[in-house]
């Protein structure tokens, strides 16, 4: 199914959205173009990997470049939103080499301390929910070498406060945007049945 800019605006306006995918498949310009949608639109540069041609697709995108993982957190907290806002953090992934450093990826630790920041990015923007709308970006990783699925580079637990989960591939020249996770609509008799195995 083919959606239009303006239907995709009104599936994520006022949620926090994720979209994910590989290097390169475009989700860096999706946003942008998207961007063109909303009167206040605000891209969050982590990624240093910008083309120049980029700021070329929206003159009112504002552009806030990102040197640190503290920035990013200061910088949402003091953003000034309504419903016409949309938070772009492109890439929120990227900001892991800022966090583990010269660290090995293995360490508990610093996996732990990146659970952290991410959980406190989308602590924050979910503080937001239901006003503006933000879309973080993030690169994509395997999750189970069995099945071959593919999911955000992120651990899951920081999911919590997100409400839709896209992950962007191309698949036969085309670009195409699937819904991986997506949160429910509180039906408490959707879980009064529960199968317990033993």
């Amino acid at each position: 199914m083919e959606v239009d800019l303006k239907s995709f605006k009104d599936l994520i306006r006022g949620r926090v959205t994720i979209l994910f995918g590989a290097p390169m498949v475009g989700k860096t310009l999706f946003a942008h173009l998207l961007s063109r949608e909303f009167d206040n639109p605000i891209l969050l540069k982590v990624d240093n990997n910008y083309k120049d041609e980029y700021k070329e697709i929206n003159k009112k995108l504002k552009y806030i470049e990102i040197t640190s993982p503290q920035q990013l957190l200061f910088q949402i907290k003091n953003l000034m939103v309504n419903v016409e806002t949309l938070i772009i953090i492109d890439s929120l992934t990227t900001s892991a080499s800022d966090i583990i450093g010269e660290r090995m990826y293995t360490s508990p630790r610093a996996f732990n301390e990146l659970a952290q920041f991410y959980d406190a990015v989308f602590n924050r923007l979910a503080k937001f929910r239901g006003l503006a709308t933000s879309l973080v970006i993030c690169h994509e990783k395997l999750l189970d070498f069995k099945t071959g699925e593919i999911g955000p580079r992120l651990n899951l637990v920081t999911l919590r406060n997100v409400d839709l989960v896209l992950r962007m591939v191309e698949e036969e020249g085309k670009r195409k945007i699937k819904v991986w996770r997506k949160r429910e609509k509180v039906d408490p008799r959707s879980i009064e049945k529960v199968e317990l195995e033993a």
